[in-house]
C-alpha cells in the first residue's frame, strides 16, 4: 500500500536502522526492495521519492549531528564510490577535511547525482551490544524473564534479520528467584535523590542457600548505589551512627519500606564519606576512588599501608586494590625481590586479603593491621589443629 507523505522519513529510518550497516549500505532502490518484501511494512515508495527524501535527512542530520546522536541514538552517513570503481567512502569525511590529501581524495569522487549508499551507525556497536549481553547473561540479580527480555531486546538492537533467542534453560540455576532489582534499584535511587532515609531487612545465609533476615528492619541512610567485583552496593550508615559507614550488598537486601514523615530527612554525609563526592551538591560518587580504597568492599577505617609481596600475587593486588597503589622492586626489606605496595586502604578489606594470601604477603605497617592479620592466622591455626571433634 501507498506510504502517508508525512511518515516517508520516519519509515526510510526504519529500514536503515533494521537492514544496514557500514559493510551492508543500502541504495535508494534496496530500500524500495525493502519496503515491499517485509511483511510487517510493505510500503510502495518511489526510489525518486527516497532519493530526495534520504538527501534532505543526511543534511538534516548533518546540521545537527551531536543533538540528533543523542535523540536517536545514531547518525546517518553516506558513501559514494570513487570513479576509478574502487572503494566506497565516506562522503562527508572527504567534505569536511581540509588536508591537501583528503582534497585531492575528493575530487575523485563521484558527482551527487551519482549513486549514493546509506547505512545508519548506531551509538552502541555490535561488539558494546555482545559485552552487555555478557553481563546480563552474568547476572545473578535478574530473573529468568527479566533475563530473556533484556537479552532478547539487545539481541534485537544488535542483530535486527536473524536474532538469536535467549534459552532458559542455560542458566536458570543461577539466576535470582526472590528479588526485583530494578524495582529495588529504582526505590534505592529515588530515595538518594531526595536525600531521604529508607527501611531495610538484611539478609543472610545460615543453614541453606535460601536467605534469612538478619535481625530487624533498620533505618539507613543512602548515599551512593555502587557496581564492582560482580555486585551491587548500597553505601549507607545505620540512622543515628555517621560513623558505621557500610556497604551493604543489595542482593542481600531482602525488602525496604518508607519511613514516616518524621524519620525521612537524610543525615548529612559522614566526614570521612566526603571526599568521595567530589561535585558541589555531593550528588556524584567518585567510584574508582572509592572501590580502590575499599579491597573486596569491606568498610571501616581508610589508612595508609605498607605491604611486602611476592610477585606472583601482583595480579591479585591490582585486582582487589584497583590502579591507584605504589608499586616499588627495589626497597630494604627482605625478602629483596619481593614487591613493596603502598595504598591507602580499608584497614579490614586488607586483612582479610593479607589472610587469604598469607604465605605470600607481609604487613609491614600499621602495626594495628599486622596485629589483626596475626591473630586471625594464629585463631585459625588453633582451629583446625584442634579439629572438629
Amino acid at each position: 500500500m501507498d506510504c502517508p507523505a508525512k511518515l516517508y522519513s520516519l519509515i526510510i529510518l526504519s529500514v536503515l536502522k533494521l537492514y544496514s550497516d557500514r559493510q551492508h549500505p543500502l541504495t535508494s532502490e534496496n530500500i524500495c526492495q525493502k519496503l515491499l518484501s517485509d511483511a510487517s511494512i510493505h510500503y510502495t515508495i518511489t526510489p525518486k521519492t527516497v532519493r530526495t527524501q534520504l538527501m534532505t535527512l543526511y543534511d538534516f542530520f548533518l546540521s545537527g549531528r551531536d543533538y540528533f546522536m543523542r535523540a536517536y541514538g545514531g547518525m546517518l552517513c553516506c558513501l559514494v564510490r570513487k570513479n576509478d570503481g574502487s572503494d566506497l567512502v565516506d562522503l562527508t569525511a572527504y567534505e569536511e577535511c581540509e588536508e591537501a590529501e583528503a582534497s585531492a581524495a575528493v575530487s575523485s569522487i563521484e558527482s551527487p547525482k551519482k549513486t549514493r549508499y546509506y547505512y545508519w551507525e548506531p551509538v552502541i556497536s555490535r561488539e558494546e551490544w555482545i559485552l552487555f549481553q555478557n553481563m546480563i547473561l552474568c547476572s545473578q540479580y535478574l530473573t529468568v524473564e527479566q533475563t530473556r527480555d533484556l537479552y532478547n531486546l539487545t539481541e534485537q538492537m544488535k542483530n535486527p534479520e536473524n536474532p538469536l533467542r535467549y534459552s532458559p534453560e542455560r542458566n536458570r540455576m543461577y539466576k535470582q528467584k526472590d528479588i526485583n532489582i530494578f524495582q529495588m534499584l529504582s526505590l534505592l535511587q529515588e530515595q538518594i535523590t531526595k536525600k531521604q532515609r529508607i527501611f531495610m531487612q538484611y539478609g543472610e545465609y545460615r543453614d541453606s542457600t535460601k536467605l534469612s533476615p538478619r535481625g530487624t528492619m533498620r533505618l539507613v541512610n543512602p548515599y551512593a548505589i555502587l557496581s564492582t567485583n560482580g555486585y551491587l552496593y548500597l553505601i549507607a550508615t545505620p540512622a543515628g551512627k555517621p560513623d558505621r559507614i557500610t556497604n551493604f550488598r543489595i542482593d542481600r537486601i531482602m525488602s525496604l519500606s518508607l519511613p514516616d514523615a518524621p524519620d525521612q530527612v537524610r543525615e548529612d554525609i559522614p566526614i570521612p564519606l566526603r571526599k568521595y563526592f567530589p561535585n558541589a551538591d555531593k550528588s556524584f560518587l567518585d567510584a574508582p576512588l572509592y572501590r580502590n580504597e575499599h579491597p573486596v568492599m569491606y568498610s571501616g577505617e581508610i589508612a595508609h599501608v605498607k605491604l611486602l609481596c611476592r610477585p606472583s600475587i601482583l595480579n591479585n593486588v591490582i585486582d582487589d586494590f584497583g590502579l591507584n597503589l605504589r608499586i616499588e622492586t627495589k626497597h630494604a626489606y627482605k625478602p629483596s625481590d619481593w614487591l613493596l605496595i603502598t595504598a591507602n586502604a580499608s584497614l579490614l578489606g586488607t586483612k582479610v586479603f593479607c589472610v587469604h594470601h598469607c604465605s605470600q604477603c607481609i604487613v609491614l605497617s600499621p602495626e594495628k593491621l599486622k596485629d589483626a592479620v596475626v591473630k586471625e592466622l594464629q585463631e585459625g591455626i588453633r582451629l583446625n589443629l584442634e579439629g572438629a571433634e
